[in-house]
């Protein structure tokens, strides 16, 4: 993943602290998020790239958090996932900037193309919260 704010790796810190020491998923724990949104332009929904990663966050967020609220676009979400950029060229490159904003977190992807916001997706997903896409071979 490309470089990261201090604050967001805080903050992803944070969350899998309070989760418990399972990872992110730990079904039973005392202490969970309650809503999370993934704010997104209409022009990424109807984009195939980003509208298949942003669906597969939603859902794979939905079972690793199954207390928590994990909606599209949702303004009174605790914390938000915002896709931002992906008119630019071909490219995987992706960057992430947190901030907290009325004790909401804000987690802000940026990158020049479609197939970076959806590598950052999935960046998100697996090197920050403990997913792991398996090869079908394997």
């Amino acid at each position: 993943m490309k470089p990261c704010s201090l604050i967001f790796k805080c903050a992803v810190l944070l969350i899998i602290f309070f989760i418990g020491p399972s990872g992110a998923f730990a079904s039973n724990s005392s202490a969970h998020v309650e809503s999370i949104s993934i704010d997104a332009a209409q022009t990424f929904l109807d984009n195939s790239i980003t509208e298949l990663a942003i669906k597969d966050t939603r859902n794979l967020l939905k079972k690793g958090f199954p207390a928590a609220s994990v909606y599209i676009n949702n303004p009174g979400a605790g914390i938000h996932i915002v896709v931002a950029g992906g008119s630019g060229k071909n490219s995987d490159e992706y960057e992430w900037v947190s901030s907290s904003r009325n004790n909401h977190v804000v987690l802000v992807l940026k990158s020049p193309s479609m197939q970076g916001l959806s590598s950052g997706l999935y960046g998100l997903l697996q090197e920050k919260l403990g997913y792991r896409f398996y090869h079908p071979r394997r």
